[in-house]
């Protein structure tokens, strides 16, 4: 099999060649039942004749199709094809919902055992609870809230009797006139749970369940307890135990999956702080510091089931860089965000690649266009494939003809129907705007007359600029920027800045929402920046008003000092102009057309020419209001030279790809990884899963 004892050189997949633009297919393909491999292979997608680079699936619902994707992926060695999952949260086991329930089938999990799931503090029954009440008394009314709830009876002793209890729903809470008991109106055997059951009043606790809110299904997706100490099933496992285990099972020799290229843990990321909760099923509650400690061992077992040659897509966060190396970067799959989206993606997979010591990887898809978005239905994928090949992610391709094809246009150099056509990246995306003025100034000396530090000084440190904390710890240390906009302007502000605290371990804090003194049309969001490494960051201002001392504000979270190599403020949009091998690409994310200069950006490239597009297949069939993307992208992709490269016109919110005269890379983009060593192991590793629970191939 594919993945069994390779060297690092024995198979290494399209996603880690490092040739663009790579292409991906999300949840792309069958997920019931095939009545055969070929026509499964059939119906596989494979747009323009090629195999996607990437491909996501909700795949473990199927096993009689698992024969399927493992001849498929050995007939196709440049594929990374990967299980997708829900791992935050989801509804027990089994749990059987109303015909016609509309939801995610992720939300699916492997958890039966009640005391794998995240509950609040508990009280106790106050009166017997029979089977046929849908109202139940207890003693106390302050621990529980409207909401799913799990009902648990007790031992003499007073551990919790796992085998007897019940999940219900609480409608409301009338409290009792003493302010301390109350009475619950419930409804009994609730989403998955056995039927319902007497309880003993004083013998049985009964505890509120968090549920997460990213779903249709309000009440029904429960969080997953992580906690390296919560309750262990019959069998001694934990909620860890099982999700590892159904996750990475499969994919071990003999597994049944054991060429699939990875796991994507997508919609609903392990990204939601519950708070204080009982994680150990004690009755009392603790702090969320023990469910993130044993998310960090989920993440670490994880990868250990994966190797260290498959790949572990999450959301981007930066705690596990040692487990983690791409993202479901759905960062673009809400356009109708004015980009803001864009700017943090932009920010943080250019640190993620500097800091991440594993191979990257990573998916992106245009997703919930608005109605004016969609008469830009071109141009939106366009511009997701100018980041994607800018960034190294994976674009998403639709399938289809009509349309759809022209969405496809620049991944495969249009009419000439390459994939990889561009080949390796020549470095870091560029940044025109840093061509024009700085409007703070040159040199720190000037620079520093336009800024304004607050709870905190400015120190020139040799070539950097450090911001060190000064006065009382109330609020932010702040910087303000100071600078002037003669006309209607986008601007960037960009930093090249990290925190300075000495720590070994890999520290991240946030620069907040920055506020502008102008009014405008889309504003900045926040930023990250860590210890380990200095960073590009922006902040990127669409259509500010014209103003004499412009006001922008950089609020630091937390006290250590902030180190600069570079600050600036840009009246210009925050374009990209990215080189490869065979050619360029620019992407303007602004709402006006942009004149970039190639002779400047890029000068020891000539020879520009654009792709060449043709109508697509199924033209008639496009819908009229449409036919304006029609001819934009048949007039971008027009197949003609660049014959001014000193004027090219990147029209709004687009990207435009052209192929130059060849050069070579020198080798991979080096970048020094400085990530700190991953934490150790916990103590609490987890027996071995029973037998019964062992994932086999389905037969042939």
């Amino acid at each position: 099999m594919l993945w069994r004892n390779l060297t690092t050189a024995a198979l290494t997949p399209a996603i880690f060649q490092g040739e663009f633009p790579l292409t991906a297919k999300f949840r792309g393909g069958p997920r019931n039942e095939a009545k055969s491999c070929e026509y499964w292979e059939k119906i596989t997608p494979r747009p323009h004749g090629h195999v996607p680079d990437l491909q996501t699936n909700v795949i473990r619902f199927s096993e009689s199709n698992w024969i399927c994707i493992n001849q498929y992926v050995e007939k196709n060695p440049g594929l990374t094809y990967v299980s997708t999952w829900r791992a935050a949260s989801g509804f027990p086991k089994d749990t059987v919902l109303k015909e016609g329930t509309n939801y995610d089938p992720l939300e699916r999990t492997e958890i039966e055992f009640p005391g794998h799931w995240v509950v609040g503090k508990s009280t106790t029954l106050s009166s017997n609870l029979n089977a046929a009440s849908e109202e139940m008394r207890v003693s106390s009314w302050a621990a529980l809230e409207k909401g799913p709830a799990l009902i648990v009876a007790t031992t003499a002793r007073g551990d919790r009797d796992w085998d007897q209890f019940e999940y219900v729903r609480i409608k409301s809470i009338t409290k009792d006139s003493n302010g301390e008991g109350a009475t619950i109106a419930i409804e009994r055997a609730y989403n998955g749970s056995p039927a319902s059951r007497n309880f003993q009043a004083g013998n049985t606790h009964v505890a509120s369940m968090p549920w997460d809110t990213r779903t249709k299904l309000d009440g029904r997706n429960w969080f997953i307890n992580y906690a390296t100490d919560c309750p262990r099933d019959k069998n001694g496992r934990t909620a860890t135990d099982i999700m590892v285990e159904a996750i990475v099972g499969p994919l071990r020799e003999g597994g049944g999956l054991e060429n699939l290229g990875g796991i994507d843990l997508a919609s609903g990321p392990l990204s939601r702080d519950i708070g204080i909760a009982d994680y150990d099923g004690d009755g009392t509650e603790e702090s969320s510091d023990i469910y993130w400690a044993g998310v960090a061992d989920f993440y670490r077992r994880l990868r250990e089931g994966l190797g260290p040659k498959r790949i572990l897509t999450a959301n981007m966060d930066w705690d596990y860089l040692h487990y983690i190396n791409g993202a479901n970067q759905e960062g673009l799959a809400r356009p109708s965000d004015p980009w803001n989206e864009v700017s943090r993606t932009v920010n943080e997979m250019i640190i993620w690649k500097r800091l991440s010591p594993l191979p990257f990887a990573t998916i992106a898809f245009v997703q919930y266009l608005t109605r004016e978005e969609d008469l830009l239905y071109v141009q939106m994928h366009r511009l997701l494939n100018g980041y994607s090949a800018c960034l190294g992610m994976a674009a998403d391709m639709k399938n289809g003809d009509g349309l759809d094809e022209l969405t496809r246009l620049e991944l495969f150099q249009g009419v000439e129907n390459k994939p990889h056509w561009l080949g390796k990246s020549l470095g870091e995306p560029k940044r025109p705007a840093s061509l024009t003025p700085n409007l703070l100034g040159d040199g720190w000396d000037e620079i520093i007359q336009n800024m304004v530090p607050n709870r905190g000084k400015l120190v020139k440190e040799g070539d950097e600029l450090v911001l060190k904390q000064d006065g009382r710890l109330v609020g932010f240390m702040t910087l303000n920027l100071y600078f002037d906009l003669k006309e209607k302007t986008d601007f960037v502000v960009y930093l090249d800045v990290m925190s300075s605290d000495n720590k070994e371990e890999l520290v991240t804090r946030e620069i907040m929402d920055p506020s502008v003194s102008v009014k405008y049309d889309t504003g900045p969001i926040r930023g990250r920046i860590s210890n380990k490494e200095f960073a590009p960051v922006s902040f990127y201002v669409r259509g500010a008003q014209p103003g004499e001392r412009v006001e922008f504000d950089l609020r630091f979270q937390d006290w250590d000092d902030v180190r600069f190599r570079s600050i600036a403020v840009h009246a210009a949009p925050d374009t990209l102009a990215c080189e490869f091998e065979n050619g360029v690409v620019l992407v303007n994310p602004s709402l006006n057309s942009e004149t970039l200069d190639l002779t400047t950006i890029f000068p020891d490239r000539s020879g520009y020419t654009h792709l060449k597009a043709e109508e697509p297949v199924g033209m008639e069939n496009i819908n009229d209001k449409y036919l304006p993307q029609v001819k934009q992208a048949l007039s971008i992709n027009n197949g003609k030279d660049v014959n001014n490269p000193n004027k090219l016109e990147v029209l709004e919110r687009n990207a435009v790809f052209l192929t130059a005269n060849r050069v070579t890379a020198t080798g991979q983009p080096v970048t020094t990884t400085t990530a700190p060593p991953p934490p150790p192991a916990t103590t609490t590793t987890a027996p071995p899963p029973p037998p019964a629970t062992t994932t086999t191939a389905p037969p042939p």
